[in-house]
């Protein structure tokens, strides 16, 4: 059976760690049955906007309010407190090296701190609007930031420094994210442009174009041969990332498209929308390959379990669902959510998935206490 370990905080009241001992109501067959829920340590106030593991799985960071907390992902207990941010977290981000962290602010700064000891180490300085989107390139000596300027800036992370400042957009930049080649860096936005960068030149690289409505979300493939996007235009679409040809538009959803996310193996593509569906993706031929119903509200958070087996998806319906890539099949409803989903994790290890709700809960789910069959 699953176990879950709760984190539960609200805007203007307390975070509280609380402990849930294994039970069977998680699982789908018997929701109706209650966790018992016991308090055991008050973290302080904050609503959670994020979550993210550590690549090494030795951290879990949780961006709530104006602070980050850092939790041991083994024991569950709290390493270090973050504080220093004016306003509230947007994003946060582990190194590829699990040794730093950087976060996004509304307060228009992003932060780096040394994640074994959570002290800081650098606050940059030079946005004018509300940080949004952070990204590190995968070896870990760039990072970058977009948000509420129109602008994505490139940082040195050794030095703490500012490297340049892409300027193209002409609205609220969502998104960024490196190719794994870390050549090519990928920013979307409210403009509807969806910009490719050029890493080692600091200059635009290419305009992909075709979407008729914001750009929500992007990613690239594990082996960074294509990208895929998601729009408020009803669709998803696939990109070959060196010519920025269109490769295929994905129909399916009727209504927005909130999520874009490739599995380990790059061989599907899993987008969520506001109609309350997932849709599973042949990647390469462009193709359906499943639509996952359940959800009764627009799905936010989507990840996929490091091997590929299984996909989580978090709803305003205050559910998590866990379903078989393989067949399309729900295999869990997991509840004990009072609003809705915004961001699921998987740890890299694949043992514990973390979700996180619009009123501030964390539930830490072990997934090695049941066999999933």
């Amino acid at each position: 059976m699953l176990t879950v370990k709760r984190l539960t905080g609200a805007l203007g009241a307390v975070l509280f760690l609380l402990l849930v001992p294994a039970m069977s109501a998680m699982a789908q067959e018997s929701p109706s049955e209650a966790p018992t829920v016991e308090a055991r340590a008050r973290l302080g106030p904050g609503t959670v906007r994020t979550v993210q593991f550590s690549p090494d799985g030795a951290r879990l960071a949780v961006g709530g309010g104006v602070n980050i907390w850092l939790y041991d992902a083994h024991t569950h207990e709290v390493v270090s407190l973050l504080t220093g941010h004016a306003r509230e977290v947007f994003g946060v981000v582990f190194s590829p090296d699990a040794q730093t962290l950087a976060s996004g602010s509304g307060d228009n700064t992003v932060r780096l701190w040394d994640a074994a000891t959570g002290t800081l180490s650098h606050t940059l300085e030079g946005h004018t609007g509300q940080v949004y989107g952070v990204a590190f390139s995968p070896d870990g000596r760039t990072l970058a930031s977009s948000g509420f300027d129109n602008t994505v800036h490139i940082w040195d992370v050794a030095a703490g420094t500012l490297r340049h400042t892409l300027e193209g957009h002409t609205d609220y930049v969502r998104r960024v994210t490196f190719s794994p080649d870390r050549r090519t860096l990928a920013s979307v936005g409210w403009d509807q442009a969806f910009l490719l960068w050029d890493v080692a030149e600091l200059t635009p690289r290419q305009t992909l174009e075709g979407h008729a409505d914001w750009v929500t979300s992007v990613a690239f493939s594990p082996d960074g041969r294509t990208l895929a996007s998601g729009a408020l235009d009803h669709t998803v679409r696939i990109w070959d990332a060196a010519t920025g040809t269109l490769l295929h538009t994905l129909v399916g959803h009727f209504e927005y498209v909130l999520g874009v996310a490739f599995s380990p193996d790059g061989h599907t593509l899993a987008s969520s929308g506001a109609d309350g569906t997932v849709h599973l993706w042949d990647a390469a031929a462009g193709t359906l390959l499943h639509t996952l119903e359940g959800h009764a509200d627009q799905v936010y958070g989507m990840a996929f379990s490091p091997d590929g087996r299984l996909l989580a998806s978090g709803g305003d319906d205050h559910t998590v669902r866990l379903w078989d890539t393989a067949t399309g099949t729900l295999h869990h409803t997991l509840e004990g959510y009072t609003h809705g989903i915004r961001s699921v994790a998987f740890s890299p290890n694949g043992r514990l998935l973390a979700s996180d709700d619009d009123d501030g809960t964390v539930l830490l789910w072990d997934m090695a206490a049941d066999t999933l069959e």
